[in-house]
């Protein structure tokens, strides 16, 4: 998804995608690992499988004026009333001015509407314990280093660019009237609601998330193989997942760097070492 031009920052030049220790061979999971280190396959999540229940689900307000909503129904006739047969069309104009005040119609209709798309979480830190506490099985994961802009500046493709994450300390709302004005006037609804995909709760600032979010439909993103550039080990991963992480990298067309995280045995800090 292309961002509006108010809503694009540019990425830094490294960013991370943090990752579980290895499931069991048995495990179907365990291809999206070696799809991601091997083969530089990212997996795309719904916004419904994300672990915040705010996330990407702004609060509706249900505030259309009933000339607006009058404004609307003749637009949609125009434009999605057509294929209907005439006992149909009346039956939606009887119940659109209900569902269009209903504030929980409009989030069921959002949420419904938005899990088509593909989003991918990456960060700007390497290390911040929690990132390895929270994403990476307690530090027995791993990370991955993403590189994007190059790839970005040279193919000339946004849908690679990462967008930024804004943390609030208020719910972002999302305005009925905003949105059925937009409609009327033929603006897309993923160019109007991309704000309410990227807006999070202050306490998850400690993310400094970005995030690639894609078309309807999709559940994964190929990067070209120089996009990604290294491995970072948690402090806790285990000898045999790094053995395995080593040999899909060896696999691969283009060469990893390979890091360490170490927990500090004074403070509350990771360091990032070679390994």
């Amino acid at each position: 998804m292309t961002a509006p031009a108010e809503e694009l920052s540019i990425p830094p030049d490294s960013l991370l995608k943090f990752r579980a220790a290895l499931p069991p061979e048995s495990d179907p999971c365990l291809a999206w690992h070696e799809d991601l280190v091997r083969h530089s396959r990212l997996y795309l999540a719904k916004p419904s499988e994300l672990n915040d229940p705010f996330d990407c689900s702004p609060s509706w307000v249900a505030d259309a004026t009933t000339a607006l909503i009058e404004r609307y129904k003749q637009a949609l006739s125009k434009r999605r009333l057509e294929p209907l047969t005439p006992p149909e069309r009346r039956a939606v104009r009887r119940v659109l001015p209900t569902r269009l005040r209903d504030a929980k119609f409009w989030r069921t209709s959002w949420l419904r509407q938005m899990d088509n798309h593909g989003v991918c979480a990456l960060s700007q830190t390497i290390d911040e314990p929690l990132l390895w506490s929270h994403y990476s099985s307690g530090h027995r994961g791993y990370c991955v280093e993403i590189r994007l802009n190059d790839h970005v500046v040279e193919s000339g493709d946004p849908s690679y660019l990462p967008v930024k994450v804004h943390y609030t300390d208020t719910r972002v709302e999302a305005s009925v009237a905003a949105w059925l004005q937009a409609a009327i006037c033929g603006v897309e609804d993923t160019d109007l609601g991309l704000k309410y995909l990227t807006r999070k709760d202050r306490r998850w600032s400690y993310e400094r998330e970005w995030r690639l979010i894609e078309r309807p439909g999709a559940r994964s993103i190929q990067l070209p193989p120089n996009c990604v550039v290294g491995l970072v080990f948690g402090a806790r991963c285990s000898r045999g997942d790094e053995a395995t992480l080593r040999r899909w990298a060896s696999a691969r067309p283009t060469a990893l760097t390979f890091k360490r995280a170490i927990a500090d045995q004074r403070d509350y800090t990771i360091s990032i070492v070679d390994a």
